[in-house]
Order: structure tokens, then C-alpha cells, then sequence
């Protein structure tokens, strides 16, 4: 290869490496680290989460009215199995950023809190074992529908270089959530029909409070994972430099 045709090359490659940088998304409103960042962060949420959830195939953010997940293993026990499967969740569009706690030592570590009213799971269930001192054994439809639910998600944002430029990279910690009651709607039961759908929907919305313990790593780990791919697939191409307003 002349010398020519491999700086050609070469230009042809760093001009690629830079149109891959890219500004925030327009919905997403730049915040000053050190004026009136509580307040602009929590504006700029609000209007940036009813058009996150519609997708943005720029930033591989997938829609999300619904979102679907394809499998959740709630629990794996010797006593208990319990899976769902093509799962999906209804009402993320009505999520708010209803607060956010801000490290004073470093504002990149924050616990956004987020409120959604109502968000409703549909879709398929197994189970194998003991529940509620119940043994039960098989598969069908399910719903259940979560009613003003609030989540508290500390995250810890730190700088990571690539070739040469900084970007931001976010992890979460444990994620904090309740609800102020949760609907169980399993249709009927088990296989054959026996009729048993609406004692054991009984039974499970009166004690869920018992089984959102068994469920809350499962959730937690479920929820992390949807945050951390949002934020950091639009955050893997933006510079870090083009995030906040300068001061």
C-alpha cells in the first residue's frame, strides 16, 4: 500500500471515529453540574421519558410501550420454581422523576426516585412446588398490575476513555422499591381447568407483601439492568464533553 492510499485510509478512519460522536439526544436537556442541577435534571426527565419509552432506533433504545421480556426466573428453589415468560410490562410511559438525591461530594453519584402509578405485566407463567403452603403444578396466563409503585435507584456515573476521549459510564447499586398494593389475575389454574383461579388470585393479592420479598432480588435485577441499558447506550456515544453545560 503507497503511502498515499494508507493516508487516505487513515483519514477515512478517524472521520468515521468521529461522526460516531454525538451530541445528547434533543429530547434530553443539557444541566449545569453547578447551577440549579436538582432542578434541570428533574425538567429535563420529564420530558425526556414519554419519548424515551416510545425507542429511538439512533441510540438502540428499543420502544418500550410495551416492553417486553422474553423470560424472568422469580424464584429457583428446591421447594418452589416460578418462571414467567414473554412478559409484557404496560404504563412505563406515565413513570415521572419525582426526586432526586444528590451526592454532595460528588453530584455524578446520584438516587433518582421515580413513580409509576400504574404498570401492569402480562403474559406467561410456569410454576412447580410449595406457595402460600399451597402445592401447585402448572402453566398458563397471567397478569399482574402494580399500583403507585416508587423506585429509588442509587447510581454511581463514572468517566471511561475510549480512543482517546472520555465518556460516561453508569452501574447501579441496590435498587429500593414499594408499592401501595399489588393485583394478581392468574385466570384459571393449573392444567385441566380445576377452577381454582380466583381462591388462589385471592390468596396471592392478600399476601403480597409475603411474596414481594421472595420476588424483590428477581425485580431488582430485572429493573437495573433496563436503566443501565438506557442510560448507557445513549452515554457510549456521546463525549462526556458534550453532556453538561458549561459553566
Amino acid at each position: 500500500m503507497s503511502y498515499w492510499s494508507f493516508l487516505f485510509f487513515l483519514c477515512c478512519f478517524l472521520k468515521l471515529g468521529l461522526a460516531q460522536q454525538k451530541e445528547l439526544p434533543k429530547y434530553i436537556d443539557k444541566c449545569s453540574l453547578n447551577h440549579n442541577f436538582k432542578k434541570c435534571v428533574l425538567n429535563s426527565a420529564q420530558k425526556a421519558i414519554p419519548v424515551i419509552v416510545k425507542g429511538d432506533p439512533e441510540y438502540n433504545i428499543p420502544n418500550m410501550q410495551p416492553l417486553h421480556v422474553p423470560f424472568v426466573g422469580l424464584i429457583n428453589t428446591n421447594q418452589l420454581v416460578l418462571n414467567f415468560t414473554d412478559t409484557q410490562v404496560y404504563g412505563l410511559e406515565n413513570a415521572k422523576m419525582v426526586d432526586i438525591i444528590i451526592d454532595k461530594n460528588n453530584k455524578l453519584s446520584s438516587t433518582p426516585i421515580f413513580a409509576i402509578p400504574n404498570a401492569t405485566l402480562k403474559g406467561e407463567y410456569s410454576i412447580s412446588g410449595t406457595l402460600l403452603a399451597l402445592n401447585l403444578n402448572g402453566k398458563g396466563q397471567y397478569s399482574v398490575t402494580l399500583l403507585n409503585g416508587v423506585y429509588k435507584y442509587p447510581l454511581v456515573i463514572e468517566k471511561v476513555t475510549k480512543d482517546g476521549v472520555d465518556y460516561y459510564q453508569a452501574r447501579g447499586k441496590k435498587l429500593i422499591f414499594d408499592f401501595e398494593d399489588v393485583k394478581f389475575d392468574i385466570g384459571d389454574f393449573l392444567e385441566g381447568g380445576n377452577g381454582l383461579g380466583k381462591q388462589i388470585n385471592k390468596l396471592l393479592t392478600e399476601n403480597w407483601k409475603e411474596l414481594l420479598e421472595d420476588f424483590r432480588p428477581v425485580i431488582s435485577d430485572v429493573v437495573n439492568t433496563i436503566i443501565l441499558d438506557i442510560f448507557n447506550k445513549i452515554a457510549q456515544d456521546v463525549p462526556a464533553k458534550n453532556v453538561f453545560l458549561p459553566d
